[in-house]
């Protein structure tokens, strides 16, 4: 096993297999509610959850109507992988403490409220670690669930290890290792529930997309004759990965990679970016700007005032993309039903929840002394993690976050980069909801 120096956790926690309970003099807080992802947006700074996704981490999503002209609606459903395992609802029912034990959510930082029979989110913050010979960390993606973070460590001279790591546990983050003859891989996405990672990785043949359950696959190039490939996103259930191929002359082209299924191109699509859970629904950047498929290719338009912009990622239903607009990149926009609407307060918009309710990236203003990672809802518009989001002492001293790059489908469990108190670059994973703590 690779050693890791771990960064600090404050909150609730699952370690060691005890699970932490939230509750405040025998009183149980911020009970979790099947209210739908948006519910983030009425969520207080310290006050209880309003209500979150109760599908998160779901196989298939319904997906919303997209509305002529508009973003496409997810078509449900998917087919299952034998990696995976049927998700338990944050709404335990009468089920109890079982229940409650066995909630891929509760496992990730959340408390278990019996008197509910809910899982109760605890405000929580840990750094993901460094692995040993390495002296830097990031974050890039992480599963619908909430309980995996996928990024890379990079050492001094350059060389990067793509990494995986369910991160509530004491494991720490483990090392997926390089395709034959590489040196250097990058993880950029997850599966629904850990068990795929997809991402890029240095081979004997060059750069390529790889995807990884257990031991990493290289997964070639669209020509025979194109010189490397890199994976962008992954289906829920793991087995449709969407990735670039870059061709000898400088082209580029998406292409869709399925398990026993052989490729499909996406014609119109150069630079791969997103997928939704079902595998239908593809974005990414064209000639003519960002570009979303299912089936049919579409044009998402740039805020008013830009010549261009540029997609990022879409959310699980595949109902609304997110992104930069302008030269510079410095206004973070959604597309929603064909129409785009600027993030204010967000400098890039670079990941989004199950609905796209939530919106994470780095904010334009510089007024937070925590840092500029801030997420993004349409109730409450921008809002700094380290002012406001998360309760002052949930982050350890001398912690600065820099960007959110990931969100859980119900947008509770944020993931990105920050400075370390060690002034070294590493990731970081939170868990929004109250302070179990006072």
């Amino acid at each position: 096993m690779v050693n890791w120096r771990g960064g600090s956790a404050v909150g609730a926690w699952v370690l060691g297999g005890v699970l932490a309970s939230c509750s405040v003099d025998g009183r149980s807080v911020g009970t979790l509610e099947n209210a739908g992802a948006g519910g983030l947006a009425a969520q207080g700074d310290q006050g209880g959850a309003s209500g979150s996704s109760g599908s998160s981490g779901s196989s298939g999503s319904s997906g919303s109507s997209a509305g002529s002209g508009g973003a496409p609606q997810a078509s449900g459903g998917t087919t299952s992988d034998a990696g995976t395992s049927e998700p338990v609802d944050s709404d335990c029912g009468g089920a109890g403490e079982a229940c409650c034990e066995a909630s891929p959510r509760c496992e990730a930082g959340l408390g278990c409220d019996l008197a509910s029979v809910t899982c109760s989110p605890c405000a929580a913050f840990r750094g993901v670690g460094i692995l040993d010979g390495f002296t830097s960390s990031t974050v890039q993606g992480i599963s619908a669930d909430g309980r995996f973070v996928v990024g890379q460590n990079e050492s001094g001279a350059g060389t990067t290890m793509a990494f995986r790591s369910e991160w509530a546990s004491a494991e720490g983050p483990v090392a997926l290792g390089v395709l034959l003859g590489g040196v250097s891989s990058s993880a950029i996405a997850v599966s629904r529930d850990g068990f795929a990672v997809v991402g890029v990785s240095e081979s004997a043949a060059g750069e390529r997309g790889f995807r990884w359950t257990g031991s990493m696959v290289d997964l070639g190039v669209w020509n025979a004759g194109d010189t490397g490939s890199r994976a962008a996103d992954v289906s829920a259930d793991g087995n449709v990965v969407l990735l670039t191929s870059d061709g000898s002359d400088g082209s580029q082209l998406a292409f869709r990679w399925q398990l026993g299924g052989g490729k499909d191109p996406i014609i119109g699509m150069e630079e791969a970016r997103g997928l939704s859970a079902d595998g239908q629904i593809s974005l990414g950047n064209g000639a003519s700007g960002p570009v979303y498929a299912a089936p049919d290719l579409q044009v998402l338009s740039p805020l008013s005032g830009d010549a261009v912009a540029f997609a990022r990622a879409i959310s699980s239903d595949g109902s609304v993309a997110v992104g930069v607009s302008g030269s510079c990149g410095c206004r973070g926009v959604r597309w929603q039903g064909g129409v785009q609407e600027e993030t204010v307060g967000l400098f890039r918009a670079l990941g989004t929840n199950l609905d796209g309710s939530v919106v994470g990236g780095d904010a334009v203003d510089t007024s937070c002394s925590g840092g500029k990672a801030a997420i993004w809802t349409p109730n409450l518009g921008k809002r700094a993690v380290a002012c406001g989001l998360l309760p002052a002492q949930v982050i350890p001293n001398g912690w600065s976050l820099s960007i959110v790059t990931a969100v859980s489908d119900d947008g509770r469990v944020i993931a990105g980069e920050g400075i370390n108190p060690s002034l070294a670059t590493e990731g970081w994973v939170a868990v929004l909801g109250p302070d179990c703590s006072l």
